[in-house]
């Protein structure tokens, strides 16, 4: 079987004649079952059963944390086997079948992956595609092309008395559009884009990722962070396939997507970096920039623990403004503190020698003791005496970046101190606070790409216009390189 334009799961587990064959916690044994998505791209189970049937599944007292390990297994009549993993029963109810008189037990579950291996398919993996939403199609042009070529072969047999005439033609239909990118990650050959028309609707700007092989797990999930920093825009993964060199469908995994409540879909596309080639091609997305940024941040994964600077980057983007300075400010300071145990040799963190600082310390301690004074607790805050303050360490952090600080970024920073301990905010304060978010977002996008190496410059989208900087230069500088468009 072959579905290359989009994910299969529902039409290809609804619709190809499996059976439950094990329940797991749901009521069982099932009549009929159908499995979708739905508006918010989480997928469900929907079941039937007879009314008296009944679940083994364990009943969690309320306020249990469990890691959901229940599962549910589909077969078809060729053996081929789905299971479907994280399976959460929501909610059961009971009603008659009015056509034989029985009353039907319906059952809603949430699903959090399905994973299908087509045994009866030849085993030479090829081809892998991601399947993704939150692909914005509209903010960028795409520089690749997709050429488009479908044919409809007709044949028309006429009869009569033993004799026959057939009348075949065929159809071609052609069209192209920009509508990816191609670039070379880790590796892989990969091409980047939108899809149109797809089962999931054009508002959650569904896309995808074609690679030429099969990448790990880890580097697909590398590779999607790299993509989400330089595009400007978190991925939502949904799945993929995996298909031979005839372009047959080998296996598939869909999964309910993390989209931080919904809030990935709202944000607006902002790529940290400039990529588009000139101020002649508007929102041009320049292959060359694009794959720049992707492969740095995505070769400095590992030496800076970029996937939890992801992590940690876009809550705080999609965080309420008046709580973002305290996300802004825990992804500076991980970012900060990661690179400081990287580069250990090009940073004192101490004030004092270890040998001097041991020295004094004991003679404070033995002081404190002969007053008569219990050392148990102001002991451990003599012990921090030593280390530098966090104000003086991030000074010097930007000082080897080669980053000059405003006082309109100095006055942001100290910010996420005030807003960690809940202030309360005048309704004029609201226009400062907007803008003080902006500029941490703005600070921590010079500091990712100055560490990665992923560009020499910056778009300020602090200024009116976003105009775009050189990463030295401060936000909010009166000497733009040029205006972003």
């Amino acid at each position: 079987m072959t579905d290359w334009k989009w994910e299969i799961f529902d039409s290809f587990l609804n619709e190809n004649h499996f059976s439950l064959i094990k329940a797991g916690p749901l009521y069982s044994p099932v009549n009929k079952y159908i499995i979708t998505r739905n508006e918010n791209l989480s997928i469900f189970v929907d079941t039937v059963c007879n009314h008296d049937a009944t679940a083994s599944s364990t009943n969690h007292p309320p306020g249990t944390l469990r890691l959901n390990t229940d599962s549910i297994e589909l077969e078809s009549m060729s053996g081929i086997k789905a299971i479907a993993q994280g399976v959460q029963s929501l909610r059961i109810s009971r009603s008659e079948d009015y056509k034989t008189g029985t009353f039907n037990l319906t059952e809603r579950a949430s699903i959090e992956n399905i994973e299908c291996v087509l045994t009866n398919a030849p085993s030479e993996d090829q081809y892998l595609i991601e399947w993704l939403a939150n692909v914005d199609n509209k903010y960028y042009s795409w520089p690749d092309s997709v050429h488009d070529e479908t044919e409809i072969l007709s044949n028309r047999v006429f009869c009569e008395d033993g004799d026959s005439l057939r009348m075949v033609s065929s159809e071609k239909m052609r069209s192209f559009s920009r509508q990816c990118v191609n670039i070379r990650v880790g590796g892989y050959k990969l091409f980047f884009g939108p899809c149109d028309g797809v089962a999931i609707g054009a508002s959650k700007m569904p896309g995808f990722v074609i690679y030429g092989g099969v990448p790990s797990k880890e580097i697909r999930l590398k590779i999607r962070s790299a993509i989400s920093f330089a595009f400007g825009r978190p991925l939502v993964h949904l799945g993929h396939s995996i298909f031979n060199g005839k372009w047959q469908l080998v296996s598939f995994e869909s999964i309910s997507p993390y989209t931080m409540d919904g809030k990935a879909f709202e944000l607006p596309t902002l790529a940290p970096a400039p990529l588009f080639e000139s101020e002649r091609f508007i929102n041009e997305l320049n292959k060359e920039k694009f794959s720049h940024i992707v492969n740095a941040f995505y070769n400095k994964y590992d030496d800076y623990k970029l996937g939890v600077v992801s992590w940690l980057y876009w809550h705080a983007i999609s965080a309420p403004d008046h709580i973002a300075a305290v996300h802004f400010g825990a992804t500076f300071e991980f970012i900060q503190r990661v690179f400081l145990k990287a580069n250990e040799h090009l940073f004192e963190t101490s004030l004092l020698d270890n040998s001097v600082w041991g020295s004094l310390q004991k003679d404070i301690m033995q002081l404190i003791a002969s007053r008569g004074v219990d050392t148990t607790i102001i002991g451990n805050k003599i012990q921090s005496l030593n280390q530098k303050p966090q104000s003086v360490l991030t000074e010097e952090f930007m000082d080897k970046l080669g980053i000059k600080l405003s006082s309109l970024e100095l006055n942001a920073w100290k910010q996420r101190h005030v807003a960690a301990h809940g202030p309360a905010l005048r309704e004029p304060d609201y226009v400062r606070l907007i803008k003080e978010v902006k500029l941490l977002k703005v600070l921590c996008n010079r500091v990712l790409l100055s560490i990665t190496e992923g560009s020499d410059s910056y778009v300020d989208y602090y200024s009116i216009g976003f105009p775009i900087r050189k990463l030295q230069v401060p936000i909010g500088a009166d000497d733009p390189l040029k205006r972003s468009t």
